[in-house]
């Protein structure tokens, strides 16, 4: 992650780049991040509501990969059609590079002292896991070229995310495996005696409850009425 913020800051000169990671509720936090000598105060380890990336916000950087807003100050210039009949107001621009940011957003630009922003989608299995955020104190014109370049550094990133993941699933089930022979193996040393075979299921180092989810506290085994608790219970 710190890799990815360093990449960027440093290719392509913006004041402040973070990473953020969106979590299971939607809030968001920032995992990685670089800035100039000139912004003072770190968002690393921040979080931020879920409201601050609205569900409909989040469809859409999972189509459109990348968001630019040069100058947030500049006015937004007013779409001319060359059919009088056509209202410009019903012309549909999520998708378009030139698209004005809402008004809110460029509102918090200036709140942050910046008035240029980059924003990259990252996806890891087809779902949105977070995105890189970078912004500069100054106007900032990004070319297609250049927004390109950056797309395709975050496309590695995402790559690498789910290369991580699945070896990660891989480790996790090569576990699992090795506890369930351990448990099996106590159970059948504990023999037919049913106090010895519940304590074989809760003696430490492998255990009935290192196969249940990580976020369980505590278990009871019970065989022919011996009971025999481990963790919290």
């Amino acid at each position: 992650d710190m890799q990815v913020a360093w990449d960027v800051f440093k290719i392509f000169g913006y004041d402040r780049v973070l990473v953020m990671k969106f979590l299971e509720d939607n809030t968001s936090y920032v995992v990685a991040e670089r800035r100039s000598k000139v912004v003072k105060d770190a968002y690393l380890n921040n979080h931020w509501p879920a409201s601050d990336t609205p569900s409909s916000a989040r469809a859409r950087h999972m189509k459109k990969m990348s968001s630019v807003v040069v100058d947030a100050l500049d006015p937004p210039a007013a779409l001319i059609t060359g059919d009088p009949a056509l209202d410009p107001n019903h012309i549909l621009l999520s998708m378009s590079n030139l698209k004005s940011m809402h008004h809110c957003y460029l509102e918090q630009l200036g709140i942050r002292g910046m008035r240029s922003s980059l924003t990259v989608s990252v996806l890891q299995n087809g779902r949105l896991w977070g995105m890189v955020c970078c912004f500069g104190r100054d106007p900032m014109v990004l070319g297609a070229h250049p927004r390109l370049a950056v797309e395709m550094l975050c496309q590695a990133f995402s790559t690498r995310l789910t290369v991580l993941g699945e070896q990660a699933q891989v480790l996790h089930e090569l576990k699992c495996a090795e506890l369930k022979i351990a448990v099996a193996n106590r159970v059948t040393e504990a023999g037919p005696d049913a106090t010895a075979c519940a304590e074989a299921l809760c003696t430490p180092g492998a255990t009935i409850l290192d196969l249940l989810e990580e976020d369980t506290l505590g278990c009871c085994v019970v065989v022919d009425g011996k009971g025999v608790s481990d963790g919290d219970t």
